[in-house]
């Protein structure tokens, strides 16, 4: 198989068709397009659970893997509570890199105001590079329980930049190749992007201010984003690909190694449905997000990129753009 996230004919085929066994308290389970899922709990309220697993070393950090499963649980409607932590270490590893590891998972817990729940380290001779796997735990309220109202008709609303996350691991990663052909401010600035990987404020802020549903923007970039929105929500979508921001440098990055920004790793990033779009998007920027209308949910299944006059269909998603650079 390739690297990174299976394709959506892998996980139908191999994981969710294989799933049978089930309870009625879990109200949303395994879905193609859905990070979260949701169980009903006995007090009236819902618990909402998400996972993120993420290598720490390579392409992603700590903070990258930690936010990410901070983040679908806020997608979810929920406020996170706290988070369990199973690390996967190389027997060579030494134990100052596992310090280093707990300390900074501490310290993005710290930031989030999430506890750690549970620690679970395994040292193993098959694992190349620390592997950390993430599961966030949060809790929300009975009301708007599927934390997905979304229908045709309604905003598309893209928050933050999109792919700064990609951007940011290819500055540092491929430093020295870059310097050789951008100027040094440049670099610097590329290096910099993504620096908080939390959207943690932005989904709040959505959804208080009428969100009907939340997808994070993650790997796969917001592409795959787009798909998974409109697959929760049993939809078409239409966007205007120029209206999705995105950074000078990453443009420019993305043209160097010769890659679509929109298929990049992202973080600090979501889509969000909304019956008002521009009142969202002033509403987001009133408590000090960014954010722009892109496009709208449309009935049917066509799934349609606009780019001046050329009208595209958006394709499943693919291998994140990343691992064809990374993994060279």
């Amino acid at each position: 198989m390739k690297a990174g996230k299976l394709s959506a004919a892998e996980l139908d085929r191999s994981v969710l068709r294989q799933l049978h066994a089930g309870r009625g308290e879990i109200i949303s389970g395994p879905a193609e397009g859905c990070d979260f899922s949701l169980v009903k709990l006995q007090s009236g309220g819902t618990l909402v659970g998400a996972v993120s697993t993420a290598p720490v070393t390579g392409a992603c950090s700590v903070d990258f893997a930690v936010s990410e499963a901070i983040n679908n649980v806020c997608c979810g409607g929920a406020a996170p509570i706290g988070i369990l932590i199973n690390l996967f270490m190389s027997t060579t590893a030494s134990e100052q890199t596992l310090r280093d590891i707990i300390g900074e998972t501490d310290r993005v817990c710290a930031r989030e105001n999430v506890a750690v729940i549970n620690v679970n380290v395994e040292n193993m001779r098959t694992v190349a590079e620390p592997t950390l796997s993430v599961t966030a735990i949060g809790e929300k309220a009975e009301e708007n329980i599927f934390a997905n109202d979304a229908c045709p008709g309604m905003d598309l609303v893209v928050t933050g930049k999109i792919a700064l996350a990609g951007t940011n691991i290819l500055a540092n990663k491929r430093k020295g190749e870059l310097s050789r052909h951008f100027s040094q401010e440049f670099t610097e600035k590329a290096e910099k992007m993504s620096v908080c990987c939390s959207a943690q404020q932005e989904a709040i802020s959505a959804w208080q201010c009428g969100a009907a549903a939340v997808q994070n923007v993650s790997e796969g970039g917001v592409y795959a984003a787009l798909w998974n929105l409109a697959q929760r929500c049993g939809s078409g979508l239409t966007v205007d690909l120029k209206k999705i921001p995105v950074a000078q440098e990453t443009i420019e990055i993305c043209e160097y190694f010769s890659i679509n920004p929109y298929k990049l790793y992202s973080h600090s990033c979501l889509i969000i449905a909304a019956d008002d779009g521009e009142a969202l998007v002033l509403a987001l920027k009133q408590s000090g997000h960014t954010a722009a209308v892109v496009g709208k949910l449309t009935d049917g299944n066509d799934r349609i990129i606009l780019c001046d006059d050329d009208c595209r269909h958006l394709e499943t998603p693919q291998t994140d753009e990343l691992w064809k650079i990374i993994t060279k």
